[in-house]
């Protein structure tokens, strides 16, 4: 009969190996954390522009999951590889303490990305207005409004873009523009479709949302390279209201 007691356990898993710190830390600066945040990066503008350009079929509720959820994704990475480089830091430098400057570098570039992370938190909050006139007859009508300009959508601008979904979130209304082209300076885009938005300010309609303390976003997204642009409208960009 064989002896199974002798049988070794199988190896731990990545993540609990990570976790712990005991992956090398090249391995974890370098692969999950340099590489492993560059790919998510490069995902993002892909997972906007999908997301943007099948707005139309989402509801509200679907959309927002979608959109925070991929952001929950990014967030618990980053956090959870930075805890992995820190602890892969603390035995680098007890393994090999004539290189202990490495790890105190690595150190140093955890908190730096932990205060970067922190900052794009804030911003987010930041961006999620809370208006008191939320939840009020007038937050009511403005959402039924929104989803009465919704059902003739999806609906072509021009021969480049087109308007798939008009939405709200808090109180910024956001419309969803697919281009079949690519934007080739986003600066100048950004400022030239800003520009010529001026009318809004004089818009029967639009005008006493931005009065109200409320923004306005367009979303334009690229089908071309996968990346978006934002041009944001607020009160401040109307002198007269």
């Amino acid at each position: 009969m064989n002896d199974t007691s002798s049988t070794k356990p199988p190896a731990d898993n990545i993540i609990a190996r990570l976790w712990r710190g005991d992956v090398s830390l090249p391995q974890a600066y370098w692969l999950y954390g340099c590489v492993g945040g560059v790919s998510f990066r490069l995902i993002s503008p892909q997972v906007t522009y999908a997301l943007v350009s099948h707005s139309q079929d989402l509801s509200s509720t679907a959309f927002d999951l979608l959109r925070y959820g991929w952001l929950a994704i990014y967030y618990c990475y980053t956090t959870f590889i930075f805890i992995a480089i820190w602890r892969s830091a603390n035995n680098y430098a007890l393994a090999k303490p004539e290189k202990k400057g490495n790890a105190t570098v690595a150190k140093v570039m955890v908190v730096i990305g932990v205060l970067m992370l922190a900052g794009s938190l804030a911003k987010l909050n930041d961006n999620r207005l809370t208006s008191s006139s939320n939840g009020t007859d007038d937050q009511m009508q403005l959402e039924a409004t929104i989803k009465g300009l919704n059902v003739g959508l999806p609906r072509k601008l021009d021969d480049v873009s087109t308007l798939n979904k008009i939405d709200i979130h808090d109180d910024t209304i956001f419309y969803y523009i697919s281009l079949s082209t690519t934007i080739p300076n986003k600066e100048s885009f950004k400022t030239k479709m800003k520009g010529s938005m001026h009318s809004v300010c004089s818009d029967k309609d639009l005008a006493p949302i931005l009065k109200a303390n409320n923004k306005l976003e367009w979303v334009y997204a690229e089908s071309t390279s996968n990346s978006s642009v934002t041009v944001t409208m607020t009160k401040a960009d109307c002198p007269n209201l």
